[in-house]
């Protein structure tokens, strides 16, 4: 199956039989996290992000809000999946912090979009990947490197650094700048 955009990722985890736990890390007010319970088969899905402000100095992205709006969106998120029930596990904790809570190959699906800059990026796909079960989905949003209107990014170069190293070609989606690809070993 080929999808074009990250809305689609269900469609193919439905299709490909994988339907056990996903994970999303960086949720920000759950637009995404709606999509992927509404569209997946995933027995559950845990989401987690801090909803904390950081100094701009650590993290530069428009994301990076007063704590004041950090609390409104997880009580936005927690009020937009509470009617999935025991599906969507919320978690407010950073990426580093809630590795530790999961064991190795415990995942279906993972998501990445948190941190963009190269620093963070490179943290994520490096500690997140051991979790992912083999012919499990990998995947990430905001595939570009540089600075823009909305933050500094270095996901594009992260990405295919770590690609380069495990061998992997990631599938680039055109439409959201996501990139994907499933674990073979």
């Amino acid at each position: 199956m080929t999808i074009t955009t990250r809305e689609e990722f269900g469609s193919l985890l439905n299709e490909l039989g994988l339907n056990g736990f996903g994970v999303e890390i960086g949720v920000g007010s759950a637009k995404y996290s709606e999509v992927l319970l509404s569209t997946t088969k995933l027995a559950k899905i845990f989401f987690i992000d801090p909803w904390k402000e950081y100094p701009k100095s650590e993290y530069d992205d428009v994301t990076n809000s007063n704590q004041k709006t950090q609390d409104q969106r997880y009580a936005i998120t927690v009020k937009k999946l509470e009617k999935y029930g025991d599906r969507a596990v919320v978690i407010r904790k950073d990426s580093e912090e809630s590795l530790t809570d999961f064991p190795d190959t415990s995942f279906d699906f993972i998501h990445i979009d948190a941190n963009h800059s190269y620093e963070h990026s490179k943290r994520d796909v490096n500690n997140w990947y051991p979790k992912l079960k083999v012919n499990g989905i990998f995947s990430g949003h905001d595939y570009f490197d540089g600075r823009s209107r909305t933050g500094i990014y270095g996901v594009k170069s992260a990405v295919d650094e770590f690609c380069k190293e495990h061998k992997v070609i990631p599938i680039i989606l055109q439409k959201g700048l996501t990139w994907y690809f499933v674990k073979t070993n």
